[in-house]
């Protein structure tokens, strides 16, 4: 290991400091102790950004996604899982660009409920066991900002791995580790996002989960999200303390602002502080 660091919730407030240790092979992180389901269930409040459609901006990321899920559908149809869709808000906006193509969007629940279903959506809560009988044979499995709030990644992938296409792909964005962003911000860096984040991959971690889950043919770059860079920068004044970040208002465009001016140094630095990987299955011969 390459150190210990206590990090609280810099973004909601919530009464809970989260310790993370590092690999020293690879540099991920991971909470230590790991979090309980009951725990975790209780770290997203109805307020949790992801369970809004937001402003400008998660538009402007909506179709960046959509553009790049088009590329990996070649223009065909299919399945596509939203893995950790939040309130639904991308896939619905996909549905409406991509009318070959049926949705199912995820999010864990202690319970089986089909909480929406329109003509080529369908958006479950239930356990990862019960969400695998409803799936058919997807072309791409989305986890965007999700295999960092899962406590055993590797149990998740591999498993959803078993219900994609030969030729198929994973494709996401989440923070990554061993960042220049990181480095530079420390304890305020927003891939913590603590205590949700439970395991936050490097670039070389990501590349070994997805090999361990027998998907090959992996690709990891640079992604365009500034919102990180603006977490990390309205962190700053809380020092080793929490505090809440509202996302949205005068204050926050600000910070965004800001973040969007220093990423070309994110770019330059070459360990981008969000990647974006796609992963694909190996094709039957």
């Amino acid at each position: 290991m390459l150190g210990r660091v206590e990090i609280p919730d810099h973004e909601y407030g919530l009464d809970y400091v989260a310790t993370y240790d590092c690999c020293a092979d690879c540099r991920t992180l991971f909470q230590r102790p790991m979090p309980t389901a009951e725990q975790l269930a209780a770290f997203y409040g109805p307020s949790y950004h992801s369970m809004s459609d937001g402003g400008f901006l998660m538009l402007l990321r909506h179709k960046m996604r959509i553009r790049r899920l088009q590329g990996l559908l070649g223009g065909g149809g299919g399945t596509v899982l939203d893995y950790g869709c939040g309130n639904g808000s991308f896939i619905r906006r996909a549905a409406e660009a991509l009318p070959d193509v049926e949705f199912i969007g995820y999010e864990i629940g202690d319970e089986k409920e089909i909480v929406q279903r329109t003509d080529r959506v369908t958006i479950v809560r239930a356990s990862l066991e019960d969400l695998l009988p409803l799936l058919p044979p997807c072309r791409v499995i989305i986890m965007n900002h999700v295999i960092e709030h899962l406590p055993d990644p590797f149990s998740v992938v591999s498993t959803l791995a078993s219900k994609l296409e030969p030729g198929g792909y994973f494709d996401g964005q989440t923070p990554n580790a061993a960042s220049f962003e990181h480095k530079i911000f420390g304890r305020s860096w927003s891939g913590f996002h603590a205590p949700r984040h439970t395991v936050v991959f490097s670039i070389a971690g990501l590349h070994r989960l997805f090999e361990r889950s027998g998907v090959a043919a992996i690709r990891i770059a640079g992604a365009f999200n500034p919102a990180g860079y603006a977490v990390s920068l309205a962190s700053l004044p809380h020092g080793h303390g929490r505090g809440n970040i509202p996302r949205h208002g005068l204050r926050w465009l600000l910070y965004v602002m800001s973040a969007t001016a220093v990423l070309p140094l994110d770019v330059l630095s070459g360990a981008p502080g969000i990647v974006n990987f796609k992963a694909r299955k190996q094709p039957k011969d």
